[in-house]
């Protein structure tokens, strides 16, 4: 949402204090234009904070993979074979940028290490 959109939703929105009783409430108004940005705004968060868990989740995934892999190597087979990873990730990360991102199929589909999931 752009700064200049929000600051357009602010100077159109009212505020007005009910009172029932003993209890005070505050209502805002908007125009439903508004309304229906702000929930749409919402609703792309909500979506962005999932994709961005997934991608966490395979990064880490990744890692360990990762680290198990150069276990026991000497420095010139560790060396290799971090280069060998580094155009795996690149690839990984550019599977981690399509719209249609799935974990598991980019685990599958890149399977790094040769080793069932786990």
């Amino acid at each position: 949402m752009s700064k200049e959109r929000l600051e357009e939703i602010q100077n159109e929105v009212n505020y007005a204090y009910r009172r029932n009783g003993s209890i005070s409430t505050k209502a805002v108004t908007m125009p439903i234009e508004h309304y229906e940005h702000l929930y749409e705004q919402a609703e792309l968060v909500e979506e962005l904070e999932q994709q961005n868990k997934r991608y966490r989740e395979a990064i880490e995934k990744i890692k360990k993979k990762i680290s198990k892999q150069l276990e026991g190597l000497d420095a010139e087979e560790e060396m290799q074979r971090v280069m060998e990873l580094s155009e795996l990730m690149t690839m990984a990360v550019g599977s981690l940028k399509e719209e249609n991102f799935s974990l598991t199929q980019t685990s599958e589909q890149l399977d790094l290490f040769g080793e069932e999931s786990e």
